[in-house]
């Protein structure tokens, strides 16, 4: 299941030669029926090898999908993390920034970041540029000078504003 494709062939010195290309995860899902299973940059699921954890982030919360080996994933949400990973893969500040992402019992995407305590509402991944653009303005302009700690929540999913609880 972790390999993505694989060509073998003998050369004209009778050599045989095996090209394998394996599957690169972007994150990796625990559903709400406590399966759990990798998904590729394609949306590709598959299962994990045993006994092995790779540095992707882990999504968790209201997840229906199950896991059907080598199956795309299927459901809307799904997709929106998939949109969201890839996105974030593109850009340096945001490559490695988040652990976990979160589905809520309102289908939105929660993301906890690797640094500080707060939890940002992303909502869906609508303008997710200007959404991560404007989280980015706020870490520079304000949490860097009163610090990290001071919210707990950070909504960005409505247009032109940041909602924060503390």
């Amino acid at each position: 299941p972790v390999v993505e494709s694989a060509n073998a062939y003998i050369n004209n010195k009778q050599i045989l030669n095996i090209d394998v290309k394996q599957r690169k995860p972007l994150f990796r899902v625990y559903n709400s029926s406590n399966q759990n299973f990798y998904v590729d940059y394609d949306g590709v699921k598959f299962f994990p090898k045993k006994n092995t954890s790779i540095k992707v982030p882990i999504v968790t919360g209201n997840i229906s999908e199950k896991k059907v080996n080598n199956d795309t994933i299927q459901t809307a949400i799904l997709n929106q993390v998939l949109n969201f990973c890839k996105y974030t893969q593109k850009v340096d500040e945001w490559k490695d920034s988040f652990g976990q992402i979160n589905i809520n019992d309102a289908n939105e995407i929660e993301l906890i970041p690797r640094i500080g305590n707060s939890t940002i509402l992303l909502g869906n991944t609508d303008v997710i540029e200007e959404k991560m653009n404007k989280l980015k303005v706020f870490y520079t302009e304000v949490l860097d000078k009163i610090g990290w700690e001071r919210y707990r929540v950070i909504n960005i999913m409505y247009k032109d504003q940041i909602i924060c609880l503390k």
